[in-house]
């Protein structure tokens, strides 16, 4: 079975680019653009792990993950711009913070230790 990520990320230019470079790395992915559809895909389907970006609309990354932990322990990497938000995310149960502008090797390390514990 291919480990399957669900990308939520406003920025559609950079979903592509975080998507094409798993794809290349063997994960399947999906992708939305908005914080409530990213809970209602969380709750619908299984994934191996969520990638996040912190500023979206409708809920932001922290809300998801609050929201998600009442039923699910899927990983989820948050991805942001912003310094001020990793403790906040961590207390959320984020369980990785990458700063954007991060090495996609840094990226698929995390993922491949997240996603194979």
């Amino acid at each position: 079975m291919k480990n399957k990520i669900l990308i939520i990320e406003d920025e559609v230019r950079f979903a592509r680019l975080l998507s094409m470079e798993l794809k290349h790395e063997g994960y399947e992915t999906e992708f939305v653009s908005d914080g409530e559809e990213g809970l209602e895909k969380i709750r619908a389907q299984e994934f191996s792990a969520v990638l996040l970006d912190f500023m979206l609309p409708t809920l932001n990354g922290v809300e998801i993950c609050q929201k998600a932990r009442e039923f699910s322990s899927i990983p989820f990497i948050l991805l942001t711009a912003r310094d001020d938000v990793q403790e906040e995310a961590l207390q959320a149960g984020v369980n990785v913070c990458l700063k954007k502008n991060f090495d996609i090797r840094e990226l698929l390390a995390v993922l491949k230790k997240l996603v194979a514990s």
